[in-house]
């Protein structure tokens, strides 16, 4: 109801102020709306996107531990070489590496900030092929 109400005064303020004052004065009240609004819309937009931004990086991190736990349980003397751990463990970096890229793409923060993961990630997986070998 509320809304309504101020619409209702917003419209007959203009009317009122292009009866009084003339065309030039209502278009400026017209203009200085509708930049409200939009200013109003792009903070809501960039609260949307930053709080997807928090979303996707708590993803990653479980996505992370749950790589961690894999390679943990991996090493360990039981499993040593199940080809179904390291299947599931390479599975678990493709899917870090494909939110990765998502972040990458969607993000409102530095690139280098999320090329310096990816670095890092490859680096680890390179270092991890070198041990195997």
């Amino acid at each position: 109801m509320n809304v309504y109400a101020i619409a209702i005064s917003l419209a007959l303020n203009a009317i009122l102020l292009m009866a009084v004052v003339g065309i030039i004065p209502f278009l400026l009240y017209i203009s200085i709306l509708v930049n409200i609004g939009l200013v109003w819309w792009a903070i809501n937009m960039l609260n949307s996107i930053k709080e997807i931004e928090s979303d996707i990086d708590g993803l990653l991190s479980n996505n992370n531990d749950f790589r961690e736990h894999l390679e943990r349980l991996y090493e360990l003397e039981m499993y040593y070489g199940d080809e179904t751990l390291e299947g599931l463990i390479d599975h678990s970096r493709q899917t870090v590496n494909s939110i990765l890229d998502f972040s990458y793409k969607h993000s409102l923060e530095t690139k280098d900030i999320i090329n310096k993961e990816l670095d890092d990630n490859d680096t680890e997986n390179n270092q991890e092929e070198e041990e195997e070998v």
